[in-house]
């Protein structure tokens, strides 16, 4: 978005070209997660091995090989593809990054906790809930 708004000239170019470049770096870390999952489930631990004769990592390496096409389909395939991160955004990134440490150190806490803490606490939690669901409806509205 703030690229975008920039005035059109040789430096702002440059600027998105690096952007792309980064969010292009950044796409193995964030994909790491979710293949380490998926070869660690039954399903694929079990499942036979077509490539024996090979290199015994060949099948991790067809998954991921896989795993990233198929994100790159998808990404061209969805209409409105921005619009479907900003909702899962809303989601996911509100509750990992506002309410979800924060419940989860209550919880682990308990009552030691001071009554200012747990009502700073309380605050910052409904300030996360509010965020996200203004965001999930205002993305929402706007795939609609």
């Amino acid at each position: 978005m703030v690229t975008m708004n920039l005035p059109h000239n040789n430096l702002t170019l440059s600027v998105q070209l690096l952007y792309c470049f980064g969010l292009l770096g950044s796409f193995p870390m964030q994909i790491l997660p979710a293949i380490d999952i998926t070869e660690k489930t039954e399903m694929f631990l079990n499942s036979g091995n077509p490539f024996k004769g090979f290199n015994p990592y060949l099948k991790n390496v067809v998954l991921r090989t896989v795993l990233v096409i198929f994100t790159g389909i998808l990404a061209q395939v969805i209409p409105k593809f921005g619009l479907f991160i900003n909702l899962t955004g809303a989601f996911s990134c509100t509750a990992l990054a506002f309410i979800l440490p924060v419940y989860m150190y209550n919880i682990v806490e308990g009552d030691s906790l001071p009554r200012n803490t747990r009502i700073a606490h309380n605050i910052l939690i409904g300030f996360g809930t509010l965020c996200g669901t203004i965001s999930f409806i205002l993305s929402l509205q706007e795939i609609i």
